[in-house]
């Protein structure tokens, strides 16, 4: 399965107000995770049974999203960076 990261951040307001302001609907998933041994957040958007149908979510974002560079990860990947 796959996933489509929008943005991750170490501040948590940060990420509730960017969901806010974008308006983008859709199942979402914030993800809490270390780095460099402080929190960090990451908003994943959707799960998908393949890598295809997660670039094709990705593609139908807005321009905002492709400019920052969402990008697909295996829900694997996510699983094992805990």
């Amino acid at each position: 399965a796959y996933t489509v990261q929008l943005l991750a951040t170490s501040e948590k307001k940060g990420l509730i107000g960017h969901i806010d302001k974008n308006g983008i609907k859709g199942e979402m998933i914030v993800f809490e995770t270390q780095r460099n041994g402080k929190k960090w957040y990451a908003l994943l958007y959707g799960v998908y049974p393949s890598r295809e149908q997660a670039i094709k979510a990705r593609d139908s974002l807005p321009k905002s999203y492709k400019a920052s560079n969402a990008w697909v990860r295996s829900v694997i990947s996510i699983k094992s960076s805990k």
